[in-house]
């Protein structure tokens, strides 16, 4: 046996790459196949190793045998050790996304923004989704509506038959029927030119209103997805971001209505 190196390797994000001088092989493959290990050789001339510390001096030792060595037990019970910190750390990442605990099964089907909405509302997500599908259904559309009464479209005609579809299950009718042609009709093009201001450094008064208005019609569209969850998910991201400065009062208003 010759030892080729021992003493102490840099690793960032757990990874030392072994490799030909001069060379960079592209070692995102060589652990294909591998359900977890230490070292991947599924590359030619390059080894992938992962260690256990993520960012730091790690102690290395590298040596040659004219035969293949005996391997210990020792270093199974490594590699199970290994497998097993990844899977807690993949579980604590993912309880971080979902707002503290692992999604459910009803939730793990949802896309879009359930993650935003767990991270900052998880508990009532949770109340939400145990609702019957038919409640949920309702709740959607009537967050598109409190959303549309805040932006002052619901005196709108067009604004309020989109409405009046959506609470009856219909197809959402012109202008509405498209995000395009309902921003078309929200923003006539005579009125679409405005002068933008870019301010640099710490705000000196407070921020300007945003439009209402367009944060408003993602909700509509939200509120119309086929599931009655997820629409309950979309309606509420975009009813919160057209509350702005008074998102504080959808959460209550809603428990009032719908969870009591």
């Amino acid at each position: 046996m010759t030892v080729l190196f021992d003493g102490e390797i840099h690793v960032h994000y757990r990874f030392i790459n072994l490799t030909i001088a001069g060379e960079m092989p592209d070692v995102s493959r060589a652990s294909g196949g591998q359900r977890n290990g230490l070292c991947g050789a599924g590359v030619p001339d390059a080894l992938a190793m992962i260690t256990g510390l993520h960012t730091g001096s790690v102690p290395f030792t590298m040596t040659w045998h004219e035969t293949e060595p005996p391997v210990s037990d020792e270093w199974e019970e490594v590699e199970q050790r290994l497998a097993a910190v990844r899977a807690e750390q993949k579980a604590a990442a993912e309880r971080r996304e979902w707002g503290g605990r692992a999604p459910t099964p009803r939730l793990r089907e949802l896309t879009g923004n359930a993650r935003n909405m767990a991270r900052s509302h998880r508990d009532l997500l949770d109340e939400l989704a145990a609702q019957p599908p038919s409640a949920q259904r309702e709740i959607a559309t009537w967050l598109a509506r409190q959303a549309f009464e805040i932006a002052d479209l619901t005196g709108d005609p067009a604004a309020a038959a989109a409405l009046t579809a959506l609470e009856s299950g219909d197809p959402l009718p012109p202008p509405f029927d498209t995000p395009e042609a309902a921003y078309d009709h929200i923003h006539p093009r005579a009125t679409r030119n405005f002068v933008g201001y870019v301010s640099f450094g710490k705000p000196t008064g407070p921020r300007p209103p945003i439009h209402r208005p367009s944060f408003a019609v993602p909700a509509l569209f939200g509120a119309a997805e086929s599931d009655p969850l997820q629409a309950i998910v979309e309606a509420f991201h975009h009813t919160e971001a057209t509350f702005d400065d008074r998102k504080a009062e959808l959460v209550p208003a809603l428990r009032s209505r719908w969870l009591t």
